[in-house]
């Protein structure tokens, strides 16, 4: 069953690239904008999967595994510096692998320098100077299943304070048709990352969508020739939504060629560098701690996902002000 994971990452990577969803632009412009709910199209998907989870644990489906330990402080500078990488490369890991279906030899850089910038750190060379974060503090994050009614009851809150975002957006703005649209792609991302747990189960494992481990051991097995690794679901996975993205960008003929300029490789190689390093600091992505570990109503999804975008919009704004300055010289 571990051959779902093709399924999966082809339909991710096509309705991705087919509607233009893209996750660092719904990051930006929190919930100003008329042609998306930005946050809110996030936290839908988070609602939708952790539904679709918690119907699949009731019927006992799938087997909720208690949380990893995590230290809080890594997380939250691990995030941070995450976020700050998604927006210098425009982009978290997903958002990369679908621009690469598209032939953007910018995401191929961000791609690579993210791998390798894990495979280093798992090494020592980042970690080993990082230990006083993510050793000395460590704390539990077994709440969800130390009481009966926890998950119910905390998937009762996210689901009225979405329901109220949503209400209040579509009231106060003048919205276009494309904030609809987005909105439609958040539902059929989310049922996808929930749907995804089923897989998994059924594949032997546990989980949702999955990138760090996947691309790691896609790195150990086009290294080793493929010697001593067989291939997981994980691994289907990523490489599936490249040629979903593919198929999408030959089916409207659009592909995303640009030119490498000093900016773009700058962006491109230090988007790679701070997502790899955010990723291994906080033991996760955006994907991973932001959709899928909040999904699980982890604190640490949920810790992860507040720094995620504390780190984006700091940076987003960060730029902005240098562009702004730049500009008024010229």
């Amino acid at each position: 069953m571990i051959q779902t994971g093709i399924i999966f990452g082809f339909v991710l990577g096509f309705l991705l690239r087919q509607s233009q969803f893209n996750f660092a632009h719904e990051l930006r412009p929190g919930l100003t904008s008329q042609q998306s709910a930005g946050w809110l199209n996030i936290l839908v998907i988070i609602l939708i999967a952790s539904l679709v989870l918690w119907g699949l644990v009731s019927v006992n489906v799938v087997t909720l595994p208690d949380n990893p330990d995590y230290s809080p402080s890594a997380v939250i500078c691990g995030s941070l510096i995450f976020g700050c990488g998604m927006q210098l490369s425009a982009g978290c890991m997903i958002d990369c692998l679908v621009d690469l279906g598209a032939l953007d030899g910018n995401a191929l850089l961000t791609l690579v320098t993210f791998i390798l910038t894990l495979v280093f750190y798992n090494r020592g060379l980042f970690s080993k100077s990082l230990d006083a974060l993510t050793g000395n503090n460590l704390v539990s994050d077994t709440w969800l299943q130390a009481t009966h009614y926890a998950f119910p009851v905390s998937l009762l809150v996210l689901l009225v304070i979405t329901g109220a975002g949503l209400t209040w957006y579509f009231k106060t703005r003048s919205v276009s048709r494309s904030a609809y649209w987005f909105l439609a792609v958040a539902v059929g991302i989310g049922l996808l990352a929930g749907l995804a747990f089923l897989a998994n189960s059924l594949a032997g494992g546990f989980g949702s969508f999955a990138v760090v481990n996947p691309l790691l051991t896609w790195y150990g097995f086009i290294k080793g020739r493929g010697a001593g690794i067989s291939v997981s679901w994980g691994m289907y996975f990523t490489a599936s939504i490249i040629v979903g993205s593919l198929l999408s960008s030959l089916c409207q003929r659009q592909f995303r060629w640009r030119a490498v300029s000093l900016i773009t490789l700058i962006r491109a190689l230090g988007g790679g560098l701070l997502m790899g390093l955010g990723a291994g600091l906080s033991k996760g992505t955006f994907t991973s701690n932001g959709l899928v570990y909040t999904a699980m109503l982890s604190v640490q999804g949920w810790l992860a996902l507040i720094f995620i975008v504390v780190g984006f919009m700091l940076t987003d704004r960060l730029a902005r002000l240098i562009n702004s300055k730049l500009a008024a010289r010229l």
